[in-house]
């Protein structure tokens, strides 16, 4: 709270995102902390997804003028870019383009969303049925 009350550029980092230590149990899960720590004043909050965008956050971070907080997993995420993506605070890294369906993922979890959207594109859909009209 105080850095957010002086607006002080510090950067918190919490590791072991998310689920990522989902086999020690719920004890070791922290879900609730972007959306409680979203409610503080001035504090920006990233969770990038992988080794490179994390490189990215951190640079932003180092010249962003308030108080960040960084999420990121444990290790040995799996790699999603290939180089280093452009990374700006508050602006979204598009991953793909698409027309039907709009998935939205955020750090350790963007796999699971590429993963989805990926079998999404693959699906084969019967025509509409003349029964159903919107």
């Amino acid at each position: 709270m105080d850095v957010c009350y002086h607006h002080v550029p510090v950067v918190i980092v919490g590791t072991g995102s998310g689920l990522s230590y989902a086999s020690l149990g719920a004890t070791h899960h922290s879900c609730e902390e972007m959306g409680m720590l979203r409610l503080l004043p001035g504090l920006a909050v990233v969770a990038p997804a992988d080794e490179m965008e994390v490189r990215g956050a951190i640079a932003a971070a180092a010249v962003y003028p308030g108080p960040v907080y960084m999420r990121i997993g444990k290790k040995g995420e799996p790699r999603i870019h290939a180089s280093e993506p452009p990374f700006v605070i508050g602006q979204p890294i598009p991953m793909r383009e698409g027309h039907d369906v709009c998935l939205l993922g955020i750090g350790t979890i963007l796999p699971v969303a590429l993963a989805a959207a990926e079998n999404w594109s693959n699906r084969e859909y019967p025509p509409p049925s003349s029964a159903f009209t919107p």
